[in-house]
C-alpha cells in the first residue's frame, strides 16, 4: 500500500500540464511588495528603512511582521524562492545569535 504524502506536500505538488504550483493561495498585494523590496532595496536605496517608507500603505512595523510570516509561508517561496530562503537564513542565524548569547548579556 502506498504511503499518502503530507498535506502541506501534497499542496506543492507541481501540476505537469500547467507547470505551476497546486493548491497555492496567491499572495496579496502587500506580501508581494514586501518581497519585491526585499529582493531589491539595496540596488536603488541607501537605507532599508528608505525603501520601506516608499512602500505605499505599509508601515515598518507591518513590513516586518509581513516578513516574517513570509519566511514561513509555502505561498511566498512558490513565488520568489531567492528571497524567502535568504530570509529564513537571516532569521535562523539571529535566533542561533540569541541561542548562544551568554545569560544576561544584550543583544547588538
Amino acid at each position: 500500500m502506498p504511503r499518502q504524502r503530507s498535506c502541506a506536500r501534497r499542496s506543492l505538488l507541481r501540476a505537469p500540464h500547467l507547470g505551476t504550483l497546486v493548491g497555492v493561495m496567491p499572495l496579496s498585494a502587500d506580501e508581494r511588495a514586501v518581497l519585491d523590496v526585499e529582493r531589491s532595496w539595496w540596488k536603488s536605496y541607501k537605507t532599508k528603512a528608505e525603501a520601506i517608507r516608499e512602500t505605499p500603505g505599509i508601515s515598518s512595523a507591518r513590513y516586518y511582521a509581513i516578513l516574517r510570516r513570509m519566511a514561513v509561508s509555502p505561498e511566498a517561496l512558490a513565488h520568489d524562492p531567492l528571497v524567502v530562503r535568504r530570509l529564513r537564513r537571516r532569521l535562523s542565524e539571529k535566533r542561533r545569535e540569541q541561542i548562544e548569547r551568554p545569560f544576561g548579556r544584550p543583544g547588538r
